[in-house]
Formats: C-alpha cells, structure tokens, sequence
C-alpha cells in the first residue's frame, strides 16, 4: 500500500514540475532555423544561407559585390593553412610592418596561426604569404607560382589582376586591402560549402569557436574598404553552426562589435 501510494505521489508532483529545460544545442538551432526563413534586415544589409553541400539562399543586397577585406584570409587558410600549421610558424605584430599598418594600431603581439586568424592580424598574414610565394618562386618558377595563385582566387579576381606571367611581389591586396580581391554574399557562402573547402570549415570549427557552449557554433568577422571612399570601411561576418554557414555583409559605419551582434540578431541568438 505505501508503495502504491508514493507511486501516486510521484505521478501528482510530476505533473506539477516543469518540463526540462531544452539544451542549448537545440535551443540555438531552433532561433537560427526559424530566423533564416525570413531574416529581418537593416537597409544596406547582406545576407546569405548556404547548406553544406547544398543550395543558398539570398536576402536584401546579398548578390552585392564589394572588396572581400579580411575575408581574404580564409582563402589563404584553405591555400597555406595547412603548410602553415604544420610550420608552427609565429609572428610578432607591432601594429605596422613597413608601410602595411595592421588592424590593430598598438599591434596584437605574439601569434600563432590560430590566434592570427582569430584577431585578424593583417601584418602575421601578410610576413607568411610573402614566405609563401618566394619558396613558389624557388620551387615553382614565376610562371606556375602565379597559376598558383591564381587558381585558389580566381573567383574572387575577374579580371583585376593585371595581365603577365611573373609572380609580382603579394602585398596588402591579396589580404583583402584594396580593390583586387572582391565577392558578394552569396557568392563567398557557396565557396564557403563546396566540397573542397571542407578542410576549411573543419579549421574553423576547431579554432574560430566559444561563442556558445555548442562548439559547433562558429564566427569570424572582418572588415573590408568601400570602393570609392578613401579611408572608409564596412564589416563583414562569416559564421557556421555545423550544418549551414552564414555570410552577413553590413553597411558603412558599423565596426566588428556591431557587425558580429547584428549577426546574432538576424540568427536569433543570445547577445553572449
């Protein structure tokens, strides 16, 4: 009987409490899918969703092409990163190198390639590609070290990269400082899930990551000129939760704090 009746019990004070909190994973799967079918955009804004290995979709100026700005360096890890990794290369950014001034005026210090792409040292990028392209000009030879170069950005050139077959020394534009290197929304989100960029977004997820405790989730955001006005620049932010990636292109004024909360928002996810 007294196991009859703390049965009972049980089943009343069950009915009682609440249900279970739902996991965070869930939680920011269910914010991002439901934002996605119609994500609320500021005038100005770009936005695309690609799957991986999938179709994309676009909303407000997100086939608007611009300057790439520091995009750029994940063409380059998808290039070098590799090679550069297993290096262990380190750098240390003073904030200018010549007359290549870095994002960060008092500089970043000591990096590694992780920390690199994390705080979007211009300057630790800029030392390793130059490395990069003096050992294709030994091993390689002008003419294919410029093929090179051109097959792993040639959708991001059209026809900028001025005509020849010598390996003209990489400075600031091939980081994404300048007009060279260009691309819209749409067309970096379906790079982004081709297949042979799967080494890429798996570098990503390990090292772009602890924005939430699903570390899936992952973000890098960036800044890029504005064609036509000296000294002025936009943001740019590129995030994946495992399954599609995300690539916001924001209008002038806004700064990477902005740019990466703005993203959030369209995701519907938590500001922290």
């Amino acid at each position: 009987m007294r196991i009859q009746f703390l049965g009972f019990l049980l089943l009343s004070l069950s009915g009682l409490m609440p249900a279970p909190a739902q996991a965070p994973t869930q939680a920011l799967a269910k914010a991002a899918e439901t934002a996605v079918k119609g994500p609320a955009l500021e005038p100005g804004e770009g936005f695309a969703v690609a799957e991986v290995n999938g179709g994309v979709q676009v909303f407000g100026e997100g086939r608007k092409q611009g300057p790439m700005g520091s995009l750029a360096k994940l063409i380059w890890m998808e290039f070098e990163g590799r090679d550069w990794g297993a290096q262990a290369l380190l750098f240390k950014c003073t904030g200018k190198v010549k007359d290549h001034p870095c994002g960060l005026p008092k500089g970043h210090g000591r990096v590694d390639l992780p920390k690199a792409l994390q705080l979007d040292c211009d300057n630790a990028f800029l030392a390793w590609l130059q490395m990069s392209a003096a050992m294709w000009r030994d091993v390689y030879g002008d003419g294919p070290g410029r093929t090179r170069l051109v097959e792993a950005f040639g959708p991001f050139l059209g026809k900028r990269l001025p005509a020849g077959n010598d390996l003209q020394p990489l400075d600031g534009a091939w980081i994404g400082q300048g007009e060279l290197l260009q691309t819209s929304p749409e067309a970096f989100a379906r790079w982004l899930v081709d297949p042979a960029q799967e080494n890429l977004l798996d570098h990503a997820k390990r090292n772009l990551n602890g924005f939430f405790s699903d570390s899936s989730w992952w973000f890098q955001v960036g800044t890029a000129p504005i064609l036509g006005e000296v000294g002025s620049a936009r943001s740019w932010v590129v995030g994946s939760d495992g399954r599609r990636v995300f690539v916001l292109s924001l209008p002038p004024g806004k700064n990477r704090t902005e740019g990466l909360a703005r993203m959030k928002a369209i995701l519907g996810l938590p500001a922290k």
